[in-house]
């Protein structure tokens, strides 16, 4: 177990609870199928992969260690008839899956459009959890029917962001995340009126109203939103590959009292009103730049925002395109806003 020169993990523990129930004569060739999905994996995406697992069939919080939780009661279940059974129907499709989920890639050669799909797991995965991971491995595993996926994953985005953006605990995701995979199990209707997959009235007046408050200010939400956000302005065509993203405020923090900025904004209160909304805030690929921050806005738009390249957010594009920077042009660009992310995620 321990030839490569690593620390014992919970899998390694569990390898050789399960492997050691294997018959002699096929236990080599069953240490290696573990093995290779293993290394296929990574050593932590596969002991994230037993977490999600675990999850799946307890369908609620950890209660003690991981290989303990699969000794006592989840190994012993009897729809697995022999451990290499667990690998097999098991172990092994659940990797895929897992795989599938965190790395989505396109389905070349399949009659189906994937793309949809993978942009929206692309945006769960920049989540500050996994939590979704379990009902979304749940319900792959369950239903191959694309169609089916995609409205899946629709209403799975809509739900994860929606308790980011609430900022639900891990104790509050847990519980809701359970639900959706016991109605899962059950067979019940995902997209009935009172499924724990969908947002309920109080939840939408909720998340609306975390959206039009204070983004900036919340550090651990702030550029996943504006990501998603940039993505449903920019439909189809959004891409995401830069190495480096960054937040910038249009409206400076702390614009100095001669400039146009305190002129269009008038007193301090105003300008603090603003000044951490989403009208308010840009994408850049590249660095934040302090010296430039404060510029008047001809002069930033020019050499900050566009700076001779094409801009790649609609959310900076569409502030390039703005002659002036008022109250007024936020208060339209902040309604714009809010109303597509309330029609992408049914908030009304």
């Amino acid at each position: 177990m321990n030839d490569r020169g690593l620390d014992l993990s919970p899998t390694d523990v569990l390898k050789a609870q399960v492997i050691g129930e294997i018959p002699q004569d096929a236990r080599g060739a069953f240490s290696r199928k573990w093995e290779h999905i293993e290394e296929h994996l990574g050593r932590d995406h596969f002991r994230h992969l037993f977490t999600h697992i675990r999850m799946i069939y307890q369908e609620d919080k950890l209660r003690g260690t991981i290989q303990g939780e699969f000794r006592d009661h989840i190994l012993t279940r009897p729809e697995f008839i022999s451990m290499a059974n667990f690998i097999d129907e098991v172990v092994a499709p659940y990797s895929e899956i897992y795989l599938e989920l965190r790395e989505p890639v396109a389905h070349a050669g399949q009659a189906y459009d994937y793309g949809r799909i993978n942009k929206l797991l692309t945006h769960l995965g920049r989540l500050d959890n996994s939590d979704w991971i379990p009902p979304a491995m749940r319900f792959r595993h369950e239903s191959s029917d694309p169609s089916e996926l995609l409205r899946f994953v629709i209403d799975l985005d809509r739900l994860a962001y929606g308790l980011f953006v609430q900022r639900a605990n891990i104790n509050e995701r847990i519980e809701r995340y359970k639900r959706v995979l016991q109605d899962i199990r059950e067979g019940r209707d995902l997209w009935r009126e009172q499924s724990p997959l969908q947002l309920d009235e109080r939840e939408c007046q909720e998340i609306v109203h975390m959206l039009d408050g204070d983004v900036y200010s919340r550090v651990r939400t702030r550029l996943p939103i504006l990501l998603r956000l940039d993505s449903v302005l920019s439909g189809a065509g959004a891409q995401y590959e830069h190495r480096i993203v960054t937040i910038e405020h249009v409206l400076p923090q702390n614009p100095s009292k001669e400039s146009d900025w305190c002129l269009w904004f008038g007193d301090a209160e105003t300008r603090n009103a603003w000044c951490h909304k989403l009208a308010n805030l840009v994408l850049l690929s590249r660095r934040k730049n302090s010296q430039a921050s404060n510029l008047p806005f001809k002069e930033k738009k020019e050499k900050y925002f566009r700076r001779g390249e094409v801009v790649p957010f609609a959310l900076t594009t569409e502030v390039v395109d703005e002659e002036e920077w008022t109250p007024e042009v936020l208060e339209r660009r902040q309604a714009r806003l809010i109303a597509a992310l309330k029609k992408e995620w049914r908030l009304d």
